[in-house]
């Protein structure tokens, strides 16, 4: 197998392997988001059989609490997704660098 060949086969594997990574990034957020949407049915319905319970301003402060933590949940899941891609996609490219490099020096070291 020529240098041509081997480069450009390492290139589409390394390109698929990035591919992988990120479409399992991407079902982790899914997941992430399905865990948020479970959670919150269950605090509905939890405020929902409590509420006779408690006051108003505990519901009110609860509810509040609750949206507090939604929100950093959800620029958490946003956060960890878009670095995990940006993680993915450097080491792609440094892949794909290094691959370029020894497919340049290989003419050389063949001589």
């Amino acid at each position: 197998m020529d240098t041509t060949r081997i480069t450009t086969h390492a290139r589409a594997w390394i390109n698929g392997a990035g591919d992988v990574a990120h479409r399992a990034i991407d079902a982790g957020h899914a997941a992430g988001e399905q865990l948020a949407a479970t959670a919150d049915a269950r605090w509905r319905r939890a405020m929902r059989e409590s509420a006779p319970q408690l006051s108003a301003e505990t519901r009110r402060n609860a509810n509040q609490a609750k949206r507090a933590l939604g929100r950093r949940y959800q620029r958490a899941l946003v956060l960890a997704r878009d670095g995990a891609h940006g993680v993915v996609d450097t080491a792609v490219g440094i892949a794909l660098a290094g691959t370029d490099r020894a497919a340049s020096l290989a003419p050389r070291a063949a001589a």
